[in-house]
């Protein structure tokens, strides 16, 4: 796996998971076998949002890191669900710490 050097000089997977599917049409049982799969090849970066399964994803993606998050790059978004003022943005931005811890 191709690895791209961030400014603290980690190591990042060229290559980013989404997790779209996670808690959804992928339970808990296969997401967990995916996010595996991508360890063993290298990945370490990996796309959620509070928005994908209703949360699942990025509860799942929390728990799947919980030994491992200084190795693990993570993205999510904030959606303009509840408008995008300042408010909206940091009480999602503060839900998704919350399920990704």
């Amino acid at each position: 796996m191709t690895q791209l050097r961030t400014i603290n000089g980690a190591p990042l997977s060229s290559l980013c998971f989404g997790t779209m599917q996670f808690g959804g049409t992928a339970g808990a049982d296969m997401s967990l076998a995916m996010y595996d799969a991508c360890r063993k090849t290298g990945v370490n970066h990996f796309d959620t949002a509070h928005v994908y399964t209703g949360g699942a994803s990025e509860t799942l993606l929390g728990q799947f890191i919980k030994n491992e998050r200084e190795n693990i790059f993570v993205a999510t978004k904030v959606a303009y669900t509840g408008g995008a003022g300042k408010e909206n943005i940091n009480a999602t931005f503060a839900a998704s710490q919350i399920r990704l811890q």
